[in-house]
């Protein structure tokens, strides 16, 4: 009798550690640009990210780079008043003011070499709802007004999800 509850006690712990061993692994959640570009589905296809600090101006910068697909790209800016630490504080950063460091970089490539830069939204906003300085990884939204004169090109929708960054 003792040997039938040992071997009962033995395999209950092998299933128990079988069963919390295969349970604890996370799934790596893979980095993601998207936005509508006048109402049209864009998300690139190979996305970089960089902090760079600059201690003699006090401020840090941010910028994320959709490469392009369908011949546009996109880059998103984000300027902070701090050179300490390797994250960007969680909030809204507004593009459009003179003084604004954050901006968001439109271009578009046109198969004879010709490319058009937009780089001065008249309205818009990032807004990072993720920053890991451990991890080095960024999320957020974002979506600007730009001026194409006479037309807006009006990017909306715009996300970027667990964007890896370096830190210079």
């Amino acid at each position: 009798m003792k040997k039938t509850s040992n071997t009962l006690y033995i395999i209950t712990i092998l299933i128990t550690l079988i069963l919390t061993s295969t349970g604890c692994k996370k799934d790596k959640i893979e980095p993601t640009m998207s936005a509508k570009i006048d109402g049209v589905a864009w998300s690139s296809s190979s996305i970089t990210g960089e902090l760079e600090k600059k201690a003699w101006l006090d401020s840090k910068e941010m910028t994320i780079n959709g490469d392009f697909t369908d011949n546009k790209l996109i880059e998103l800016t984000i300027e902070e008043n701090t050179s300490v630490g390797d994250a960007i504080t969680l909030g809204t950063y507004q593009m459009g003011g003179i003084f604004s460091g954050t901006t968001l970089r439109f271009a578009k490539f046109f198969p004879s070499g010709a490319t058009i830069n937009y780089s001065s939204p008249f309205e818009g906003s990032i807004t990072v709802t993720q920053c890991d300085s451990n991890a080095k990884t960024i999320s957020g939204t974002f979506n600007a007004k730009i001026n194409d004169f006479p037309d807006i090109i009006s990017i909306t929708d715009g996300t970027f999800t667990n964007i890896s960054y370096t830190v210079k």
